[in-house]
């Protein structure tokens, strides 16, 4: 595989262009997949380890900078636009990171299509602006909403160049896009708020993030779409995908309905500490697990005609994420209160409550997206779709029928039903057939589970221990003993023991590809 620096060019009709063969992956062999998966792992990991601190850096900025009302009144408009934007991030983008080759014809047409359905989305989210206003009684909703039709046109245009990017693993690139388009637009959001702009500078934040995210993919993958054809000769992206892209509806509608109805029945207030604690746990969780799934889906679907090393491949990848982020969760659950006090300072009382319950979903949340792995890579569409949609209806009427009783109430809801009920019944589905099965399930998660317990148990001494000492000693204190001693019972149990070894020599002979 070239390495990521190299950007090839031919000439055609007598003018040089990116070699749209080699952009798209197609020369790619499954020979290659081993090195390119930790490359494109250790990149993944190093940029999302910088988002992650710059993503901390801007909620404990903003949170400073602007109040409860502000987060609450843009979080009622991000939940209904996420919604809709769900329906043009994944489907077709997906299909073209799973198919064995992708055409110069195939490629035009799924830009097209999203295209064209990002048109569509625009109108209804105009036509959707009035009527949120009215629903909520706000009429700063209206407006906001109406500028979010820009953030679903801007935000479409780079999704299918992305997509080949992924195809090669080319993780440094996307990682390189998202680092500097993160960075960008959350220090022109806090100048923004700074000036006074209020809950607007959230708004901003999402449109430069958007718009320098347009400019850098298209610089790194410079692939531009031929005149429209009508040609239906691809049909078939745009039929999985569609499927895909409804599972994927359905997911944002359970992720955004709870922003939706708390801000409904509790106000404004209320859902601006409930968007800061969902904030401060689960959507970093989702930074890094994401991106792993981005480099995860491709290595799966060059796999897909071979059983045994694609289960090897998702047991490797899953373990590790598991054994990081799971005795990770844990960790902030348990000194949740010394965390938001130093992260968002006073004001935001009721927020380490809901972190905690948030959490309980945390702990389960990385393992049953993977399992979309699966569905993805072996286009199982349909189900990916009929379980998206069961999993939905269980939340939003879980939603329905605690959200008047209270953010916290909600929250509980949402914890308590993801580890019991909504991840079993997933977990099921899935993993009832394919290669991957309900055993390697099992194996996937279990060393995650010892490193939980240990971390849990380590951090809840130090936080009562060490209370007096005060809140950033007491973090320091708990974070470094609890992770210390996980990585020492990783390096003593066998089982994790082995695959820490592992995972070191398989980085150490992931030399450049031939």
């Amino acid at each position: 595989m070239p390495r990521e620096s190299t950007l090839s060019y031919k000439k055609k009709n007598g003018q040089i262009k990116p070699d749209f063969d080699l952009l798209a992956g197609n020369s790619e062999k499954n020979s290659n997949l081993r090195s390119s998966t930790f490359r494109g792992g250790i990149v993944t990991v190093v940029a999302e380890a910088v988002i992650f601190i710059l993503y901390i850096a801007s909620i404990s900025l903003l949170s400073r900078l602007l109040v409860p009302d502000d987060f609450g009144v843009v979080a009622v408009v991000t939940a209904a636009v996420a919604i809709v934007l769900s329906i043009q991030e994944a489907g077709v983008a997906d299909v073209i990171v799973r198919l064995p080759t992708v055409s110069r014809e195939q490629f035009d047409k799924a830009f097209w299509f999203n295209l064209t359905l990002a048109g569509f989305l625009c109108v209804f989210v105009v036509l959707l602006a009035p009527v949120l206003g009215w629903i909520y009684k706000d009429s700063r909703i209206t407006n906001i909403t109406l500028s979010f039709a820009g953030v679903i046109f801007l935000s479409n245009l780079p999704i299918i160049n992305t997509a080949l990017l992924k195809r090669r693993l080319l993780m440094g690139r996307v990682a390189l896009i998202k680092t500097v388009s993160f960075a960008f637009a959350v220090s022109v959001a806090a100048y923004a708020a700074i000036s006074g702009l209020s809950y607007w500078s959230l708004v901003i934040l999402q449109l430069t993030k958007v718009g320098s995210t347009l400019l850098l993919t298209f610089f790194l993958c410079p692939v531009f779409p031929s005149s429209p054809n009508p040609s239906n000769k691809v049909k078939g992206i745009v039929k999985d995908g569609s499927y895909f892209s409804a599972g994927a509806f359905f997911a944002s509608v359970g992720r955004n309905a709870d922003n939706l109805l708390v801000g409904f029945f509790n106000g404004n207030a209320v859902l601006g500490e409930y968007n800061r604690a969902f904030a401060l746990l689960l959507m970093p969780l989702s930074q890094l697990v994401t991106p792993v799934g981005s480099v995860a889906i491709p290595v799966l679907s060059r796999l897909a005609g071979e059983p045994e090393r694609y289960k090897n491949a998702y047991v490797q990848i899953t373990t590790r994420l598991l054994m990081l982020t799971t005795p990770g969760i844990a960790i902030l659950v348990v000194i949740a209160e010394p965390l938001c006090q130093v992260v968002l300072g006073p004001g935001w009382g009721q927020v380490p409550v809901l972190f905690r319950w948030l959490g309980i979903a945390g702990i389960v949340q990385p393992f049953t997206i993977s399992l979309s792995w699966l569905m993805v890579s072996q286009g199982r569409a349909y189900e990916h779709f009929r379980n998206m949609l069961i999993n939905t209806i269980l939340l939003v009427l879980l939603f329905f029928l605690s959200a008047p009783h209270g953010a916290e109430s909600l929250a509980m809801a949402y914890g308590v039903s993801g580890i019991l009920l909504r991840s079993p019944l997933i977990s099921w589905a899935v993993l009832r057939k394919g290669p991957v099965l309900l055993m390697d399930g099992l194996k996937v998660v279990t060393p995650g589970i010892y490193g939980a317990v240990v971390a849990a148990s380590i951090a809840l001494i130090s936080i009562t221990l060490f209370q007096a000492y005060g809140h950033v000693v007491n973090l320091l204190i708990a974070v470094s003993g609890s992770c210390t001693l996980t990585v020492v019972m990783y390096l003593m149990l066998p089982l994790t023991r082995n695959i820490v070894f592992l995972t070191i020599t398989s980085s150490k002979s992931s030399g450049p590809d031939k």
